[in-house]
């Protein structure tokens, strides 16, 4: 479904490139998990992959299509992306139901109508369609971000640290919702975030980066089980005990460190 090949990306020269010859596929229905510490250049791949920015080199995939290269292009409106932001971005002047249809501008005002009432019973919100962003909970206003970048049927939906403002309660709840959510419409994602158990919990696979280099792509627990250097083993030295239950906290020593 989406596919990366030595995607770099610099900001300034002479500086270390936020994306540094990365390779990544993603199938089709897959949830990814992009994790990484804050400047590791996850939310820059995301920009790249959505088309809000360009690659230095290297290319982008969608299905069959090459969206991205030295040679071609095709922008962010045209390549059926969903991008859902931290803290959900809704329009505070719209209510929900026009949030929702903000990007159903091509349709009909009965099929609008329709889609709007599809989208807030798969979120769980079937009356909130005059309500506005101000009066919604934040978990509230991220299941509405959620279904305004469903609308339109998008081949896939990115999601930057959506939940970094909640409380550890709700995270996990919105946390195990969204990824039901996703997963019933099957929807391809990829998730950026900086906490473990975010990535642990709703990625099928997760990729780690670090100073714009991937480290490492695998299954969760296998990730912790058997780290590809001392970086990933650190970092989910802590998180493996607890989000994978019968894992022996010791995680074995490499001595491969990037």
């Amino acid at each position: 479904m989406l596919r990366l090949e030595q995607i770099t990306k610099s900001y300034a020269r002479g500086e270390h490139a936020a994306v540094n010859a990365v390779s990544l596929s993603i199938d089709e229905g897959e949830h990814m998990a992009l994790v990484g510490e804050s400047g590791c250049g996850k939310t820059t791949l995301l920009r790249l992959l959505v088309g809000l920015e360009a690659p230095d080199a290297g290319s982008i995939h969608i299905g069959d299509k090459e969206v991205a290269s030295e040679v071609s292009w095709v922008p962010a409106e045209k390549r059926g992306i969903g991008l859902v932001f931290q803290g959900g971005a809704l329009f505070p002047h719209l209510d929900v139901a026009a949030n929702i249809a903000y990007g159903l501008h091509r349709k009909s005002r009965n099929e609008r109508k329709s889609v709007v009432e599809d989208m807030l019973k798969l979120i769980g919100l079937p009356d909130a369609q005059k309500r506005y962003p101000h009066e919604l909970s934040g978990g509230e206003r991220q299941r509405v971000a959620i279904a305004r970048a469903l609308a339109p049927k998008p081949s896939a939906i990115l999601l930057d640290e959506p939940f970094s403002n909640l409380d550890p309660y709700l995270r996990e709840r919105l946390r195990k919702d969204l990824s039901g959510i996703l997963r019933e419409v099957k929807t391809t994602c990829i998730l950026v975030t900086h906490d473990i158990s975010d990535a642990m919990n709703f990625g099928d696979r997760v990729a780690v980066m670090r100073k714009g280099n991937l480290q490492q792509v695998g299954k969760p627990n296998l990730i912790v089980q058997r780290p590809a250097n001392e970086y990933c083993a650190q970092l989910f030295l802590h998180a493996g005990a607890s989000v994978l239950p019968g894992l022996s906290q010791q995680v074995p020593k490499t001595d491969q460190n990037p």
